[in-house]
Parts: structure tokens; C-alpha cells; sequence
């Protein structure tokens, strides 16, 4: 972020040494101002700035980058205040003096012999026409350049248009299965505990799927051989997803913002609802977009 606008920090309203706890509190307190996707802008922004601050290795990159700003720019102000100095003390010129008067002398034009044509002749034709030819070179050269570089600035911006709406392809697609991943993964019903698991295991990437399945399997398996949980108390637990948005998408990877409400029912007791945030880390793995990484707000 350029230090013209306002730094992650100064959108969050804290401190460039805040604590990982302050930012998620200070994000946290930003985005529940609002509906979620009613500001979608703002929503972002405040999305965004708490992903780089509360990931240690992009905040210290972002805060070496603000860092070199910061030198950068004071460098500048300090070599524009010398060119300045520098032209404020150069002594301003001074005419000379003019020579004493003489009586004029009348200027001889030599006679030219045959070695020696007059400029207005052949040879300063040939001179003025050569000259004209250079500068027509020049300007023709200039143009091809002018031409050249307005069509690459063409080419780059379509480019970058095109970049742009495939990334927000990828991202309408990655959104789309996190939601339904999410609902897959949180929803459960200690009757049919093993086939919402092997639904489960269809949504996650292969290098995610053993630590997600292994906290799953507590719904079913407790210590020493017990029953888990789920079983236990004959417990179930529904899904209902809410607003969704993409954070970042590329053609690799993608990372969106999921809102959810869970109502988990247990026997003997009356239903339990609770609201989530989970950023998921979304993966294109050959044709289709896997789960590669939760983390739970």
C-alpha cells in the first residue's frame, strides 16, 4: 500500500505493534458494523487488512515494504530541498562589460577562388537538404516509438482486464464450493456418522484431508475406545450458510470469507445455534477447487 493512502493498520484503528489478539479484535469490531455483503468495499478492505496482519510472514514483508516508503520518500524531500538550496545561492549572471568604442572597421568579404564555392551554391543545398532528412528521420523514428509504446500500454491494460475477470472467475467458482464444503464438513448426524464422513473427504485436498478427518472422527471415536461425542449423546448438527466472499482468487488458489449459523441438537437438551466466521483456503487441483485449509473465528 502506498504511504499517500491509509496503512493496514490505520484501517483497523491500531498500533504498528498490536498483538495478533488486538487486530482480530479491532477486525472483528470493523465488520460487525455492518450486514455482511451490504458494503462490499469496505467489506473487503477491513477483510483484507486483518489477512496480512494477522499472517507473521506477510506483515513483517508489508512492514519492510511501508518501511522503505517512508525512507524513500524522506530521501526525495531531501533532494529536492538541495536542488532548491542549490538554486537559491547560484549568483545570478552578470553582464559583461561592454567593449570601449573604436572607429568600425568595414568588413572585406575575401574573394573566393575556384577551391572555394559560396555556401548558397550546390554544396549548401546539398547541406540543408541532408539536415531536413535527419530531422524527418528523427521525427519518423519518434512517431514509431510513440505508436509502439500507446500499443503496448494497450495490450497490457487489456491483459490485466483479462487477468482480472479470470481471477474473478476462479473466485465465483472457489466461492461457490466453499460454501458447500462448509455445509458438508460442519453438518453431521450421529446416525449416519460415516457417510456424512465419506461426503466430507470428497470436498478436502489429500494434504489437508487426514488432520481434518482425524478431528472429525472425535465426533465418533472418545478415549481409550469410548464413543465420541456425537454418539454419546446422540447428537446432530445443521448447517445454515450465510453471506460469502472472496478475500483473494488467482487460477491456484483462493481464500473466502464464509458466515454460518449451526444448530446442533443433542438428546435431553434443547438446540444449541451459533454463528461462525471461517476463512477457507480453496485449492484447483486438476478441474475441481478443494478445501486445503481452515481457520475458525
Amino acid at each position: 500500500m502506498a504511504t499517500s493512502g491509509p496503512s493496514w493498520y490505520e484501517i483497523l484503528g491500531v498500533a504498528p505493534d498490536a498483538t495478533p489478539a488486538e487486530i482480530k479484535a479491532a477486525w472483528r469490531d470493523a465488520t460487525d458494523k455492518f450486514e455482511p455483503g451490504t458494503n462490499a468495499a469496505q467489506f473487503r478492505m477491513f477483510n483484507e487488512a486483518a489477512d496480512v496482519l494477522l499472517d507473521p510472514q506477510r506483515r513483517n514483508a508489508y512492514d519492510a515494504e511501508q518501511a522503505g516508503e517512508e525512507r524513500s520518500g524522506t530521501a526525495d524531500a531531501a533532494a529536492v530541498a538541495e536542488v532548491v538550496t542549490a538554486a537559491a545561492e547560484e549568483p545570478e549572471a552578470v553582464a559583461a562589460p561592454a567593449p570601449a568604442s573604436t572607429a568600425p572597421v568595414p568588413a572585406v568579404e575575401p574573394e573566393l577562388t575556384a577551391s572555394e564555392p559560396r555556401s548558397g551554391g550546390l554544396v549548401g543545398a546539398l547541406a540543408g537538404s541532408t539536415v531536413a532528412l535527419l530531422i524527418v528521420g528523427v521525427l519518423l523514428l519518434a512517431s514509431l516509438v510513440a505508436v509502439g509504446f500507446v500499443g503496448k500500454h494497450v495490450l497490457d491494460e487489456r491483459e490485466t482486464a483479462s487477468s482480472e475477470r479470470r481471477d474473478e472467475k476462479n473466485g465465483a467458482e472457489a466461492r461457490a464450493v466453499a460454501a458447500t464444503a462448509m455445509t458438508a464438513a460442519l453438518s453431521y448426524d450421529y446416525r449416519t456418522i460415516d457417510a456424512d464422513r465419506e461426503k466430507i473427504s470428497a470436498y478436502v485436498a489429500p494434504s489437508f484431508r487426514k488432520e481434518f478427518l482425524a478431528t472429525y472422527d472425535l465426533l465418533t471415536k472418545g478415549a481409550n475406545g469410548a464413543p465420541g461425542g456425537a454418539i454419546k449423546l446422540k447428537a446432530a448438527q445443521k448447517v445454515e450458510i450465510g453471506e460469502t466472499g472472496v478475500i483473494e482468487a488467482d487460477a491456484k488458489r483462493a481464500r473466502i470469507l464464509v458466515f454460518l449459523n449451526t444448530t446442533t441438537t443433542k438428546t435431553g437438551t434443547e438446540a444449541q445455534e451459533r454463528a461462525w466466521r471461517i476463512r477457507v483456503t480453496m485449492l484447483h487441483s486438476g478441474d475441481k477447487w478443494l478445501v486445503e485449509d481452515l481457520d475458525i473465528y
